[in-house]
């Protein structure tokens, strides 16, 4: 196990090459590789941890600041910055942000990935949670798919950011528009409407499907709660 709470360190090659079984937690610092990958993992076992609790830590690299070739990524906090290549390359699981459930708490600036191509750059049949943070590239902010997000949102693509006079796409989380009801009351996420019937005691109640969707997190219904889902035509 590797703990880094501070400090600098910089290497010409590689900084930490995980090429056995291993964990990394990182929770403060700079780490700098000035002609290759910052963190480079290749075991489906290895554990990359990535969070605040000193200091917010930065991870540079010339080609990519977090190479994941297989493994799994907790990036709750930091900056990933990759040069010529990408912020993040994975190919595996990753965690961006913190589920923390709180609507004020999304769309917290951290983690902020950046990449020459782009930020985030996700291989097929990997797994990829945003809760939090900021992509950057200059062809588009990720390539791939973000296949879990914070209730009620989805990743959209933003305007144009000038980053040291350079122009980058920029993705975040985006409110979805509301796409269920409960009576009159409209809502943004399954979860939430089946959150309301329960919250309001309501007996046999039907959410209404307002329009297309395709869920992509969990929704869990309480126990011995009869409700009935009306697509209305939707699927």
């Amino acid at each position: 196990t590797i703990n880094m709470t501070g400090g600098n360190i910089t290497s010409t090659n590689t900084v930490i090459d995980l090429t056995g079984i291993s964990t990394v937690n990182v929770s403060g610092g700079n780490i700098t590789s000035l002609s290759e990958y910052g963190i480079y993992s290749n075991n489906s076992s290895n554990t990359i941890n990535i969070t605040n609790e000193t200091s917010i830590p930065t991870i540079k690299g010339y080609q990519t600041a977090l190479q994941i070739q297989s493994g799994k990524l907790t990036l709750a906090s930091g900056n990933a910055i990759g040069e010529t290549e990408y912020g993040v390359y994975l190919k595996g699981n990753a965690t961006l942000g913190v589920d923390d459930n709180s609507i004020d708490n999304v769309n917290n600036p951290y983690p902020t990935i950046q990449g020459n191509y782009y930020g985030l750059y996700i291989e097929p049949n990997s797994y990829v949670d945003m809760y939090d943070g900021l992509l950057y590239g200059k062809t588009k902010g990720y390539a791939g798919a973000i296949t879990g997000t914070a209730d009620g949102y989805t990743v959209d693509e933003y305007a144009s950011k000038i980053i040291s006079g350079i122009e980058y796409n920029e993705c975040k989380l985006e409110h979805e528009e509301n796409y269920v009801a409960v009576g009159e009351n409209e809502f943004d996420s399954l979860q939430k409407a089946i959150n309301y019937i329960h919250e309001e005691n309501l007996e046999d109640a039907t959410i209404r499907v307002l329009k297309n969707y395709s869920i992509k997190n969990n929704v869990t219904a309480p126990a011995g709660k009869k409700i009935t889902l009306d697509f209305d035509g939707h699927t």
